[in-house]
């Protein structure tokens, strides 16, 4: 046994303690436990470090385990030449033909999605639920008793890989294929399904074998066709037999196998046959080369030259509705009642060498010829043309069920609508409006040989390049552009179908049962039979992998780059490491030690993160500028049709667009200049798929980077520049010497200048900023001069010291100033902190306002909390004043809210000053105080109950505004 982790085997054998060293089949339990079926040991469960056997000694019917599976209930089943074992927990149950299984050897078991266990063994299939064994043999349909392998499809139907051929169970009936329809051999032993219905069978001796499905049958000698000449003319009679004519006679195949009928076998008058048809009465109708023949059954009566036909060669038969038959010949057309023949030639103006006579259900008479079409009315004759409309040679023609006419042509479909149609008799100049599909529409050929309604509402057309089929298509419309639903049955996307036969008048058929019978103008497989129905479509889009990427399209070992150079530990002596693997497939051999010297010599600066499992991609790549040509191999998931994968590459920064669509699945860029660039490659699947499996799929991604060559390094380029540099210098020194001397003094000059212009700059603006707040100092520099403003609510801050002038005749000048500078000093640098703009100082009086000039939500709280921490500064102010025995000054604060006035005052020494019955009102909310005391107004109360705890004063008079409402603010509730 051996374990692959996409870089490395790891082997696991009896010298690891594997019981056996013969391993026939492997399962995985529930817990993740590995179970190994061998060839003489029984069962062995491996847990990832040690192994646990149970044999024929411990239960199991038989030591040769060939079959393995889970069921849903976490059971494991085993299957074997002495029978068959369920495992569930520590129980071990055993089954056998006495428990109802068809024989004892089991080889093979599937557990299928809707739960059930199958079980192939050497005597049929048995299919197991809790009521016992279902069996299936031979007597069933099976191609053989002995099933070696099982496979479920996506319809949840069952392949069987049989010694004989492979078994089909679509849950009612089996059907079973050999040699005969395209395996390789019979003996069958393993089955795999493809996501898209493709079925691949492994043979004993002849390879692997592909079955498409049962879509497609080509009919050759070995179905009972005696000869496989082109076919004329395909019919179904009423009794389901379908006819084939040709120039060898006629074939009549009834469902199981074919009759053959020609001039020396069944009583044909001639083998060349071109036509057949059934009359109203029953009688089968055939015409050719020698006349016409009529067949009851079990004779041949014959009509020629001798019953007045006009002509040996009879082209074409049909009967009108009522009864008479009308015949078609090469060089014109007759009425023949059973008796007598009405004749119509070239003399009547009928065109010759006519193909095919058609009445449609207006009971309008149409004749095809090589001349193209005409209608025959009252025994006149109306052909129609190029001229007339009509392109191309006419080559069938077919009435829908709404009464339109369609036309195969060389030059794609003509179509008339009915409406046309039931007006001819009174369209007097017999013209119509022919519409036309051609390749601009979507036809995959120009050619249009035959045409055929097929259900859902689908048109077929048989051509030069197979089969096409799509949506019958509204020509009646004026907005019709594109075929839509459009699928291409041909040899190029991987159909066993070419062409369709062009000459004949029925060559491709619609039977009863929905098939469509084509006649190819191959004489080896000149059949086809298509059952549109069990087409298998692909599902999905495919899945793009990079698999390979060349420097200068030379094969590189990644994994041994990274890993140079190599140290093999003794415990992986017995495995591979990931470098050997990777050798192995890029070399077809392990490297030497010399070899892998030398690679990685060659390879020197090629540098990579890493290499991803499985097919060995680096990651992170870095080139060396040498290796600047890199090759990209690429492919998808899709191996029954990998030619109809078309692919679409784009490197990013050396490309301008994507490429032209290919189907070439590998690419080189060369001379690839240093960067780092992204490959990007898409794909799309042009088989038959359902909608939206046809589209590209998203881009895969690769990212490199290449390195610069060593003359356009940093380095390089510095080292040019330095060159250049010397050069330079040595060539302008003299001039540069007195250039910079000269540059060196006016430098000086203008930095002294410079820097005295910038310190006077900075003077005025702190200056013009220690009187006016920024916004004004701005405008005022941008204007030269700044608006008055009229601010709607700023909160307004008034102090004043307790017995100032009694205090500054006890100081002398230079101490009352000194005191009065440290206390508004620290006043203002309380006001910078809460964002509140200090107004002026009168005497010593200070004066700031909150909320200008840029009006905010917060002013009153803002300078409640200033006016706090004045008083506090205030209080600690006196204390250490008060110890060291000198006189202090004691602090009133008023407070008042409202509006207010801002604006700049007078021409020189310019001040910011606001203006306001609010100003008024804090001067006496402040006079109105106590010493040590905030003062609030009511007005600034509301602002901040919510903030602050106050003690309400009550009305006071103040002077000049009568009783206010006055509070003490004692402490904020601080939530910030």
């Amino acid at each position: 046994m051996s374990k692959f982790d996409g870089k490395k085997f790891t082997r696991l054998r009896s010298f690891e303690g594997l019981p056996s060293d013969i391993i026939w089949s492997i399962g995985e339990d529930s817990q993740g436990n590995m179970w190994f079926g061998s060839y003489d040991a029984g069962i062995t469960k491996y847990d990832g470090e040690s192994f646990t056997n149970l044999s024929s000694a411990d239960g199991l019917p038989g030591d040769f385990i060939l079959g393995t599976a889970r069921d849903d209930a976490g059971n494991m089943w085993f299957g074997g030449v002495g029978g068959l074992t369920k495992i569930s927990g520590d129980n071990l149950t055993n089954f056998s033909i006495e428990d109802g299984l068809p024989s004892n050897a089991v080889l093979s078991i599937l557990h299928k999605s809707d739960k059930s266990l199958w079980f192939g063994t050497v005597g049929g299939l048995a299919k197991y639920d809790e009521k016992g064994f279902h069996n299936f043999t031979v007597n069933d349909g099976m191609a053989d008793n002995t099933v070696w392998d099982m496979a479920e499809d996506g319809k949840g139907e069952l392949w069987l890989a049989t010694y004989f051929g492979l078994s089909h169970y679509d849950g009612s009936k089996i059907t079973s294929y050999t040699k005969s329809v395209g395996l390789l051999e019979n003996g069958a032993r393993d089955v795999a399904v493809e996501k898209n219905g493709t079925v691949w069978v492994g043979t004993e001796e002849a390879g692997l074998s592909r079955f498409d499905g049962e879509a497609f049958t080509n009919f050759t000698k070995d179905y009972g066709l005696k000869h496989t000449a082109v076919i004329n003319d395909i019919f179904q009679d009423r009794e389901g037999n379908i006819w084939f004519a040709s120039v060898m006679g006629l074939h009549k195949y009834d469902g199981f196998g074919f009759t053959m009928y020609s001039r020396n076998h069944g009583g044909l008058l001639e083998n060349s046959i071109d036509c057949s048809y059934q009359d109203d009465t029953g009688l089968l109708w055939f015409v050719g080369a020698k006349g016409m023949t009529k067949f009851d059954g079990k004779s041949f009566i014959h009509y020629s030259q001798a019953q007045g036909f006009p002509d040996e060669k009879v082209v074409d038969i049909l009967q009108g509705k009522d009864g008479i038959f009308w015949l078609a010949f090469e060089t014109g057309i007759a009425r023949f009642d059973g008796k007598s023949l009405t004749q119509y030639s070239a003399d009547h103006g009928l065109p010759v060498d006519i193909k095919e006579i058609f009445i449609d259900s207006f009971g309008n008479f149409w004749i095809i010829s090589a001349y193209g079409l005409t209608l025959f009315e009252n025994g006149v004759f109306i052909h129609y043309g190029r001229e007339q409309g009509l392109e191309g040679i006419v080559t069938d023609i077919l009435q829908d069920e709404k009464g339109n006419l369609w036309l195969g042509t060389y030059r794609g479909i003509a179509f008339v609508d009915s409406k046309q149609l039931s007006a001819i008799s009174t369209n007097l100049e017999k013209k119509f409006d022919f519409k036309t599909l051609d390749q601009s529409h979507g036809l995959v050929d120009r050619y249009a040989y035959q045409l055929l309604f097929v259900p859902e509402g689908k048109l077929a057309v048989g051509s030069s390049r197979g089969i096409q089929i799509f949506d019958v298509p509204d020509l009646g419309s004026g907005d019709f552009s594109k075929i839509s639903s459009s699928e291409w049955y041909h040899s190029s996307t991987g159909f066993p179908v070419k062409d369709v036969n062009p000459i004949g008048k029925n060559t491709m058929f619609l039977d009863k049962d929905g098939i469509i019978w084509a006649a190819t103008e191959s004489g080896n497989t000149g059949l086809v039979r298509f059952d549109y129905k069990k087409v298998n479509k692909n599902k999905t889009k495919p899945q793009l992998r990079l698999k390979d990427i060349r420097l200068n399209e030379a094969p590189v070992s990644w994994q041994s780059i990274i890993d140079y150079p190599q140290v093999i530990e003794p415990k992986d002596t017995a495995n591979t490491v990931p470098a050997h693997v990777e050798e192995m497939l890029k070399y077809g051999k392990k490297l030497s030690e010399a070899e892998r010297d030398s690679l990685a010599s060659h390879f020197k600066g090629v540098t990579l993160a890493d290499v991803s499992p499985f097919y060995m991609i680096p990651q992170d790549l870095v080139l060396p500028y040498r290796f600047n040509r890199v090759t990209f191999e690429f492919g998808t998931d899709e191996l029954t049709n990998p030619d109809l994968i078309e692919y679409q590459y784009f490197l990013q920064d050396y490309d301008k667009v994507w490429s032209p669509v290919t189907k070439e699945s590998k690419v080189t860029f060369g001379n690839i200049r240093e960067g780092s660039y992204t490959f990007r490659v898409r794909a799309r699947f042009t088989g038959v798929s359902e909608k939206g499996a046809d589209a590209w799929t998203a881009p895969l991604e690769f990212t490199f980077q290449v390195l610069p060559p060593w003359y356009r390094t940093w380095w390089a380029y510095l080292s040019y520049a330095l060159l250049f540099i010397a050069i330079f210098r040595y060539y302008i020194k003299r001039r540069e010497w007195a250039l910079r001397k000269r540059q060196e003094e006016l430098e000086e000059t203008v930095s002294i200048r410079t820097s005295e212009l910038r310190a006077e700059k900075k003077k005025s603006d702190d200056l013009l900023l220690n009187i006016l707040p920024e916004e004004v100092a701005e405008e005022l520099k941008a204007k030269g001069n700044a608006d008055a403003q009229l601010i709607d609510q700023v909160t307004v801050l008034f102090t004043d010291f307790k017995g100032f002038t009694q205090l500054s005749e006890k100081l002398s000048p230079k101490e009352l100033v000194a005191e009065i500078n440290e206390c508004f000093s620290a006043f203002d640098l309380i006001m910078e902190k809460h964002g509140i703009e200090k107004i002026k100082t009168i005497g010593d009086a200070y004066m700031a306002a909150g909320g200008l000039p840029t009006p905010n939500q917060t002013h009153a709280i803002d300078v409640v909390k200033a006016a706090l921490d004045i008083q506090e500064f205030m209080k600690k102010h006196k204390e250490d004043r008060e110890a060291r025995g000198d006189l202090f000054f004691e602090i009133r604060i008023g407070i008042h809210t409202g509006p207010v006035v801002a604006g700049i005052v007078g021409v020189k020494k310019f001040q910011y000053d606001i203006w306001g019955d609010t100003v008024n009102t804090a001067s006496r909310m402040e006079s109105s105080g106590e010493i040590g005391k905030v003062n609030i107004s009511g007005t600034t109360y509301e602002l901040v109950k919510d903030r602050t705890e106050c003690f309400y004063r009550g009305k006071i008079s103040a002077k000049g505004k009568g009783d206010i409402d006055m509070y003490f603010v004692e402490r904020v509730e601080r939530k910030d």
